[in-house]
């Protein structure tokens, strides 16, 4: 599958889509990675060129494989439904790929009333895994809105200790607001 157009430098945070992907998701991917880049200034470095492919047939609405480091959204979608399912998956992408995510475990665990020792991630737990309520968080973060269609139990607190992360304001052994 031949890749289309790069949207800025490898150097500074781009997506990549493949030829094929219908217009109008790919000007909806470009934007909402450019707000979700704008969400989280402190770590653009850990971003990187993000490829995101559109398919028809998906068992889920999105999924990240951090092996291929590829997005998968399904197509068709609403505008809303899409911009989550891909800031959701960015998220789940900063988390494996940001090794600087692991200082806002902590805070971000304690701001949900989770224990410390918590797994994560725990996928046998959807609705209490660390690793989908933070994806959640993210989205709720750069979207201002939760996940309609799947909405998971996010505190208010758990939202703020990604904005703080996102912003660099959160160093290890910091605690949550």
């Amino acid at each position: 599958m031949a890749m289309a157009i790069t949207v800025a430098a490898c150097s500074s945070p781009s997506v990549a889509l493949p030829a094929d992907t219908p217009a109008d998701f790919a000007a909806l991917a470009e934007e909402v990675f450019s707000q979700f880049v704008d969400a989280f200034p402190a770590r653009t470095g850990c971003i990187g060129t993000v490829e995101i492919r559109a398919a028809w047939e998906l068992g889920d609405r999105a999924l990240y494989d951090p092996e291929d480091d590829v997005i998968t959204v399904r197509v068709p979608g609403t505008a809303p439904q899409l911009s989550t399912s891909l800031v959701h998956e960015l998220g789940h992408r900063l988390e494996h790929r940001c090794s600087a995510q692991a200082e806002a475990r902590a805070p971000f665990l304690e701001a949900l009333g989770m224990p410390a020792d918590t797994t994560w991630p725990d996928p046998d737990r959807y609705e209490t895994d660390p690793s989908e309520l933070w994806a959640e968080a993210v989205v709720r973060h750069v979207l201002g809105r939760a996940d309609s269609r799947r909405p998971l139990g996010v505190t208010p607190a758990a939202v703020e200790v990604v904005a703080r992360w996102s912003q660099g304001e959160l160093t290890h052994g910091s605690s949550a607001p």
